[in-house]
């Protein structure tokens, strides 16, 4: 297992620190078709509601996250797209140099989304026929 699963709660707890958000963490796998994901929490309204995710990281290579790196920014549209969501906060615990905690809001790019659920569907299509 990943020290990021370890420090999650961590993180959490960080996250809703700087942002004065509530959140739900999450364990469950969600399913659209064959695509699946599992946010690692969700944001919680002043309705008790489930609204925006949340994707928690964990690096030691902090150069990476002077922006959203692209492997984050891929995850987390995929998660927009299969829990039909339209943002994502995503919290990072960066033990690089010291530590520091950054926070990326990213929003959902449906052109993106669309590329990559073609591309998904088409090597989906060509495992099933073999």
């Amino acid at each position: 297992m990943d020290i990021g699963h370890y420090v999650e709660p961590i993180t959490n707890k960080l996250f809703k620190k700087e942002t004065g958000k509530k959140t739900k963490m999450n364990k469950d796998s969600f399913f659209k078709r064959h695509h699946g994901a599992t946010p690692d929490a969700f944001v919680i309204n002043e309705h008790g509601e489930e609204t925006d995710l949340v994707e928690f990281k964990y690096s030691t290579k902090g150069a990476k996250w002077a922006s959203l790196p692209d492997f984050v920014f891929c995850q987390v549209q995929w998660q927009l797209h299969v829990m039909s969501r339209e943002r994502c906060d995503v919290a990072a615990l960066i033990a690089w140099r010291g530590t520091s905690f950054k926070t990326f809001e990213v929003y959902r790019d449906e052109n993106f989304i669309d590329n990559v659920v073609k591309l998904v569907n088409e090597f989906w299509s060509a495992i099933k026929s073999g």
